[in-house]
């Protein structure tokens, strides 16, 4: 109706709102505003219930802690600057995919981490950063029989120095006190843990072999001796020249004491090997064999911070074993070790000597000899000599064997200074034709080769040099005995 336009609170929808519609909508904005002033209030009154840091000192055992008292471990798992090390334990035996374990090292250090304690608990802590425990902190990785993991995580010193902060992964709001540190307690070396290899036993050896890529050392021991001493059982294999026995028989002693100083690495690659002069092809070996089989091999590789590399033949693992160990045995040399000894035989095996000069020859009876020859004079002999004559005879003959066992031992006094590749010829000075008890022979020839020494011959074959003043004395010796009545 055209009149309603002009009735109180009319309003056409293309109209503005009215005053009453707006006066409406400014009081429920006050209400509501009154409404959340009152609520603030209220909340602001409301007692706040505040959560603090809480800490008790008692002895706690982390295992009890993690209700794990009545677990075994089944892995542990760390890692340090150089190395990482995963332990697996099945059937009590803990293994590792690397090298084997030495078993009862790792089980100390598993006894030991089980048997952790604490020495203080501190709970409801709002930040582990607090407390030293982060990301890159030291940790170990327990693994347990229910299959659970549990990650030890080793926080600061604390601030009286009286022990460390340790966390679990089961607990972001506990922190442990423990005396030593988590580390310390897994202070343990790879050369610790890896169960080495055993170094072969010997007893008995009779043939030794030091060879490298450059030279062979081979020497062999003969139960019956090729020289007049009975006592002479090493030998070049291949010349047969006789070599010192203490010699040899100490560098077996040398092999028999070598034990491991450390282990470089369980699991050398070929190129590792290579690195350290190992292989096959650079190796020195070193074999010991007792008659035909062989009792011992090791190869030598270069030296490391002073010892020497070695690993055992089909074996990836390398070691160390101190230089000195092993000195005699690299440099052995057949130059060296022969026996330089001109004659290897005492008096009391001496059956007789025959010294010949150009003048004569003078001939030495060992003491088995002369008692043979004094054995064959008869009674008649004897009767028929008066008792002045008897008594002469004894001194004459006691002053005949003094200067015959002197002449002997001059004799075998005599050391080789070197020995020459070849045999020399010179002026004859000497020769001396030796026959032992043993019925063994030697002959001995010495010629004129320089003013300072004189060659000696061994039976026709080798050669050496010997200090000529020597051989001067002796030549006086023998010229005064052939001179005597």
């Amino acid at each position: 109706h055209p009149c309603l336009s002009h009735c109180p609170g009319y309003c056409d929808l293309c109209e503005e709102e009215t005053p009453l519609k707006r006066s409406r909508k400014s009081l429920i904005l006050v209400i509501l505003l009154a409404f959340f002033v009152a609520g603030y209030a209220v909340l602001q009154h409301l007692p706040v219930k505040e959560t603090t840091v809480s800490e008790e000192t008692g002895i706690y055992l982390i295992v009890n802690e993690l209700n794990k008292a009545d677990l075994s471990l089944t892995a542990l798992k760390w890692a340090t600057d150089d190395t990482s090390y995963t332990l697996t334990k099945a059937d009590e035996v803990w293994t590792s995919d690397a090298y084997p374990v030495n078993q009862s090292e790792m089980q100390t250090l598993s006894d030991d981490f089980l048997s952790l304690r604490a020495t203080r608990r501190t709970e409801n802590i709002s930040s582990l950063s607090d407390y030293g425990i982060t990301e890159d902190a030291f940790s170990v990785a327990a693994c347990f029989s229910d299959g659970s993991e549990i990650v030890y995580t080793l926080g600061a010193q604390t601030p009286f120095q009286d022990g460390y902060y340790l966390a679990t992964s089961n607990s972001d709001t506990i922190v442990y006190t423990i005396a030593s540190s988590l580390d310390s307690i897994l202070d343990v070396s790879l050369s610790d843990l890896v169960e080495k290899e055993s170094l072969p036993e010997i007893d008995h050896v009779t043939h030794l072999t030091v060879t490298s890529p450059d030279t062979c050392f081979d020497a062999n021991w003969l139960a019956e001796s090729l020289t007049l001493s009975p006592d002479q059982h090493w030998y070049d294999t291949e010349t047969q020249v006789p070599l010192s026995d203490s010699s040899l028989e100490s560098m077996i002693a040398s092999i028999q004491g070598l034990s491991w100083s450390s282990l470089v690495t369980p699991t050398a690659s070929q190129d590792e090997l290579a690195s350290y002069s190992l292989t096959d092809d650079t190796a020195t070996i070193l074999s010991a064999w007792d008659a035909e089989e062989e009792v011992f091999r090791l190869l030598v590789g270069t030296t490391l911070s002073g010892a020497r590399t070695v690993r055992l033949p089909d074996s990836s693992m390398v070691y160390t074993v101190t230089a000195a160990s092993l000195s005699s045995l690299l440099s052995a040399n057949t130059a060296d070790l022969r026996v330089t000894t001109v004659v290897p035989l005492s008096y009391d095996q001496l059956a007789s000597a025959a010294f010949s000069l150009d003048r004569g020859t003078y001939t030495v009876l060992g003491p088995e000899k002369e008692t043979d020859s004094e054995e064959t004079v008869t009674e008649e002999t004897v009767s028929s000599v008066s008792a002045d004559e008897t008594a002469q005879t004894k001194v004459e003959d006691t002053d005949s064997d003094d200067s015959d066992e002197e002449l002997w031992t001059a004799l075998t006094a005599l050391n080789i200074t070197e020995y020459l590749p070849d045999v020399l010829q010179g002026e004859e000075v000497l020769s001396v034709a030796i026959r032992s008890v043993d019925d063994q022979s030697m002959n001995l020839l010495f010629t004129e080769y320089s003013a300072d020494t004189y060659q000696v011959i061994l039976d026709g074959t080798q050669a050496g040099l010997v200090e000529a003043d020597r051989i001067d004395t002796l030549v006086r010796r023998i010229k005064s005995l052939l001179a005597s009545p």
